[in-house]
């Protein structure tokens, strides 16, 4: 019994470390944050993140490109998890959450991220702050959300509260700018609804980006590439705080029937950390999930197969094929979430709940006879003409 107790008071002890170690730092990095306020704001240099640091990719990948070739005068700075993440250009990487990430936030004019970011970086006046957000909305989102499966209990209090330090926010169409307002709690006139800076890329693309992103992926040029980009479930989180996922797909069944003339590319949402078991199969399905741009695998595909992830808007833009495997739609639609609109009324592509329907219309996207819905891209996609990064960073450093 005495030993036992031991344990308990030894393991006591650690998580009560534990918990003071984590407020010591939060507490330091409050601190050399507000010190570094007391610095001038530089007003040539723009600070850029992707997802809280986890990759060089989605709009602020482009608007930063885009700075790089017009705009050489800007000093940029990119927050990364990894100091090893490839950043072309001349720009500074600093990781996430140390000191000179908290000094370059205190520091530069202009702040370019694509996702929320803590409380603890407060604004000032001299900072301008674009948030590009990451998607048209189909699920219910922020404040709009009845119910927040994955999220803390003061989830939309603090979602609220980031919204407010934003000066500017991207929408991709007027359907995200009539829905951004009450779902984030921001006055409409901060949107610029010109289109996603991560979509310019589908519009002006060529041949030899295709082929130069299908090398560097070591496919076979001569195959069709199906993509598969499934949205993670609200109600799958785990004790870990990792999201689960189980795949709903038989990949043996695909490889039989399109094996020989085609490949899978495995896209799962940055939320879902599992890992996917490819064993048997490992010559057809490939797990790009860790690729850090979801739109050069866009077009290098032929048919993209989803459910209700917002890639369906995107993906759209090029007019190819899309497939909703939606095999929980009722609970998704009804319970988890909630849509802004009907997608049995208006979808971009068939809806399947079997795998015996879904092979079907994957055979009929890989042989030319499914089309794009074109009332789905009129109404979700004509904002984007491949200028949106031009006229975003026109409206950031010359207005």
């Amino acid at each position: 019994m005495s030993e036992f107790l031991t344990l308990i008071n030894s393991f006591a002890v650690i998580f009560l470390l534990y918990i003071f170690r984590r407020r010591i730092k939060i507490l330091i990095a409050k601190k050399s944050y507000s010190y570094f306020k007391k610095l001038p704001v530089n007003g040539k240099r723009a600070i850029f993140s992707s997802f809280s640091g986890k990759a060089f990719s989605d709009s602020p990948k482009y608007l930063y490109l885009e700075c790089q070739q017009k705009y050489p005068d800007i000093e940029c700075i990119w927050v990364v998890d990894d100091l090893n993440i490839e950043i072309p250009g001349n720009a500074t990487k600093v990781k996430n959450m140390s000191f000179k990430h908290f000094y370059y936030m205190a520091t530069s004019k202009y702040w370019i991220f694509n996702a929320r970011i803590p409380a603890m970086f407060t604004k000032r006046e001299e900072h301008v702050y674009l948030q590009t957000w990451h998607g048209t909305p189909l699920k219910k989102l922020g404040l709009d959300m009845d119910v927040a499966y994955f999220a803390t209990a003061n989830y939309k209090h603090n979602f609220y509260k980031n919204a407010q330090r934003w000066d500017y926010l991207v929408s991709a169409n007027s359907f995200s700018s009539k829905v951004f307002p009450s779902a984030f709690g921001v006055d409409k006139d901060i949107i610029l609804e010109y289109g996603y800076p991560r979509n310019d890329i589908l519009i002006n693309h060529t041949e030899n980006d295709i082929a130069k992103i299908k090398k560097d992926l070591k496919l076979d040029d001569t195959k069709k590439v199906i993509l598969y980009c499934p949205t993670w479930r609200d109600d799958q989180k785990k004790a870990s705080k990792d999201y689960g996922f189980n795949l709903k797909m038989d990949l043996k069944s695909l490889k039989d029937k399109f094996g020989s003339d085609a490949v899978i590319l495995l896209r799962m949402h940055y939320l879902i950390a599992e890992n996917i078991d490819l064993t048997g199969v490992e010559d057809f399905a490939f797990d790009v999930s860790n690729y850090p741009d979801i739109q050069e695998l866009y077009i290098i595909s032929d048919v993209m197969i989803t459910d209700y992830s917002s890639t369906m808007f995107d993906y759209s833009i090029l007019k190819k094929p899309v497939i909703l495997y939606t095999y929980d739609l009722d609970k998704y639609k009804d319970v988890l979430r909630g849509f802004y609109f009907d997608l049995l009324e208006l979808s971009p592509g068939p809806i399947v709940i079997e795998q015996s329907e879904l092979e079907n219309k994957i055979e009929k996207g890989l042989s030319g006879e499914l089309n794009y819905n074109e009332a789905f891209y009129n109404k979700f996609c004509l904002t984007d003409k491949g200028t949106a990064s031009q006229s975003i960073l026109e409206k950031l450093f010359l207005n």
